[in-house]
């Protein structure tokens, strides 16, 4: 018989800020130097400052030090780094320290990552009191932020070991992950994940025990979106006088420091109003020509370049491309067809015969080398004093920039008003109004595995798809992407809708939104849900997608489980959807009537019919293809048509990595809903796992039969 122990262990990676160091003497290329400091815990990372982003590389032995680098020396517990200046003087003094703190019920030395046997052998502190009960999951979560709860890290610190760090250390959002390991005929065997998340409070009591509270991704990402982080300099933040000295005044009117956003587009926006650079309060046919939209630090701008099909049977009003046309509904266009220039706007798009229809051109010649091209400004509308508005021609009226500092945007042409018989002889942006179309970056991202982050949309041409906006919202986060299940995005991948949306949402806002009001609607407009994936021995952040169920992953039988229950919910019921979807900037009432509010709506009548309920849902879609809305309301009218019933059971703790949220059950039971009972005959269905509970002692799952969608799945 085998002596089996279950015990808890805590990989915490707090930061501190050392400001004490030691010179150790010259490195290898003046005028860098060697500085050393004492640090008693393995070193993850050294950075500077947070806004200049300065990370130092770790370096592969003390010789190898140079500038901007390190190195630690786990025998003797000296952190070296190389620096031109003493680091203590540094503007903000001292560098901060990333390191690893490993709290364990047992003293061992172990792996560092208990699920890693290749990770470095780690110090495992005495003293760890409980790993309380984790659990994972929510029936309430149809889309979103699924919660992962677990209460305080507990620790005996009566031996005073952390007293020194206790200080200075910062705790706060602080990567934490909580492992069950076991321990057979007292040699370490196997560890499971069961948290993943942050740090935030830490107190001590009389008695010195030490609580440290934890907290989910959920509050990770209600921090505010930070440009300093993914752009060079301040310069390339906010619009200032310094950089623009044109600038429009209302965009500094609030001080030094509360300028205008430059704002980021994802996707494709409508709508848009963009910033002046070229103002002048005595407006003329040559100022006010300048006009810059979006921030473009990284990546190619949206405009496309494709190929007109001579072949086809192009006509005065419909134009062949020899591959899928990447354009929109109302995008403006250049075509030049045998060295003759058209500009045009897209009345329709033909995916299948890859055509688009406009209005008419006359009689045309074509020849091989015929093209399109679109700008990342695919539309600029004025709206002059008397509401009457006008359609700029691009190639003619304007053309598509990029700044000094990385901001793309629009030059008009010095009296296009002439061009285009404009009433009031002078554009003057202190009576009238601009609207512009704008399409984001066309650069799709990677994953870590160095695999692509979805695929160039249709839609535009550019990187819109969901799952593309999604992963870079967690990736500016700063979120480790190591602890992103890659499958499960790829998975959801495979449906992306194409998004569009700016950052800020309007051109005089205040402040930049949370990383959560970034994530949300992209979630709510896939009806996906964000959480903790059990994957393996380990845990990451994963990709749950609604929709039928794939097959059977796991079993249960009547003699593994207890503690059954069955209920029903009603409480979210609805018998109609609506939904606005390409939402657009509103700078002014009059906008409306230019580029009014579009809705897709759809209806269930179990809801009213079988359920007696009659209520409408109302929300905001960021698609801007009305097909795919469409799609999004008729899925969440199957959802919400239709009652909910959960099932719940406890499993023994041979389960407790049969728990990934999303996992299909299998239960098997003499009386189960839905099936006539007949003694001694098993009745199955298969389930969704949506809601777990973890401890040391096995697992208590929550299942859904998801009715709603399995009945209409070929709707689907």
């Amino acid at each position: 018989m085998h002596r089996i122990e279950k015990f808890g262990q805590v990989v915490i990676k707090p930061r501190r800020r050392i400001l004490q160091w030691t010179l150790v003497g010259p490195g290898p290329v003046p005028p860098q130097q060697i500085w050393s400091a004492r640090m008693d815990y393995p070193v993850l990372g050294v950075s500077e400052s947070l806004v200049n982003s300065l990370e130092y590389t770790q370096a592969a032995s003390i010789s190898a030090v140079v500038d901007n680098s390190y190195f630690y020396d786990s025998e003797n517990k000296l952190l070296y780094i190389g620096d031109a200046n003493d680091p203590g003087l540094n503007n903000y003094a001292g560098v901060t320290v990333k390191f690893l703190l490993t709290l364990s019920a047992k003293d061992f030395v172990g792996p560092s990552d208990p699920i890693d046997s290749t990770s470095y052998n780690a110090e495992w502190l005495p003293g760890l009191i409980s790993l309380p009960q984790s659990q994972n999951g929510s029936s309430d979560t149809l889309y979103g932020f699924v919660p992962l709860s677990q209460a305080v890290i507990r620790y005996s610190n009566a031996d005073g070991l952390l007293n020194e760090i206790l200080h200075d250390t910062s705790f706060n959002f602080s990567e934490v992950s909580a492992y069950v390991s076991n321990y057979i005929d007292g040699k370490f065997a196997s560890s499971l994940k069961v948290f993943l998340g942050f740090t935030s409070n830490i107190f001590v009591d009389s008695d010195n025990i030490l609580s440290i509270s934890t907290v989910d991704y959920n509050r990770f990402f209600s921090r505010e979106y930070d440009f300093l982080k993914t752009r060079p300099s301040a310069s390339h933040v906010r619009y200032t006088v310094a950089t623009f000295p044109l600038l429009e005044p209302a965009a500094y009117a609030n001080g030094l420091g509360k300028e205008w956003f430059i704002r980021e587009v994802h996707g494709m926006v409508d709508g848009f109003r963009p910033v002046n650079v070229d103002y002048n309060v005595a407006a003329s046919t040559s100022n006010n020509r300048k006009w810059l939209t979006h921030s473009l630090f990284t990546g190619t701008p949206g405009s496309i370049f494709q190929m007109v099909d001579n072949a086809m049977a192009n006509t005065a009003t419909r134009t062949f491309l020899t591959t899928v046309p990447v354009l929109n509904v109302g995008d403006w266009v250049i075509i030049v067809n045998n060295g003759v220039t058209y500009r045009t706007v897209v009345n329709a798009v033909n995916r299948i015969s890859n055509y688009i229809d406009h209005p008419s051109l006359g009689a045309r010649t074509f020849t091989a080398a015929d093209t399109l091209t679109r700008y990342d400004i695919a539309r600029v509308i004025i709206e002059d004093r008397d509401g009457v508005t006008w359609q700029l021609h691009p190639g003619r009226d304007y053309i598509s920039i990029g700044d000094a500092v990385s901001t793309n945007g629009l030059l008009m042409e010095n009296n296009w008003e002439a061009a285009i018989g404009y009433t009031h002889s002078i554009f003057d942006p202190a009576f009238d109004n601009i609207y512009v179309r704008v399409y984001g970056r066309k650069d799709i991202d990677l994953f870590q595995d160095a695999s692509p982050v979805g695929l160039v949309s249709e839609n535009g041409g550019i990187r819109a798809e969901a799952i593309s906006l999604l992963y870079q919202a967690i990736s500016d986060s700063s979120f480790p992407l190591q602890d992103i299940d890659i499958s499960t995005f790829d998975t959801a991948g495979d449906s992306s809708h194409d998004l569009g949306y700016a950052i800020p949402s309007m051109h005089d806002a205040s402040k930049l939104p949370k990383f959560i009001d970034i994530i949300l609607p992209i979630l709510s407009s896939m009806m996906w849900r964000l959480s903790f994936i059990q994957f393996g021995a380990d845990m990451k952040l994963g990709l749950i997608e609604n929709g039928p169920q794939p097959g059977v992953g796991y079993s249960a039988t009547e003699e593994e489980y207890y503690n059954y229950s069955y209920n029903h919910d009603y409480s979210d019921l609805y018998d109609t959807v609506s939904f606005n979807y390409f939402k657009k900037e509103r700078t002014s009432v009059r906008v409306d009537l230019l580029l009014p509010n579009v809705f897709v709506n759809a209806s269930n009548y179990i809801a009213r019919d079988l359920h007696q309920v009659t209520s409408q849902y109302s929300a905001s879609l960021l698609q801007y293809d009305k097909v795919q809305a469409q799609k999004m309301a008729d899925r969440y009218a199957i959802v919400l048509g239709d009652r909910r019933a959960f099932y719940e059971i406890n499993l023994g703790d041979d389960f407790i990595d049969k728990t990934n949220l999303s996992a299909t059950y299998q239960i098997s039971k003499e009386q189960l809903p839905g099936f006539d009972f007949e003694f001694s005959v098993n009745r199955q269905r298969t389930l969704s796992l949506i809601e777990v509970q973890k401890s040391t002692n096995g697992v208590t799952i929550k299942l859904e039969d998801q009715k709603a969608i399995q009945d209409r799945a070929g709707e689907w």
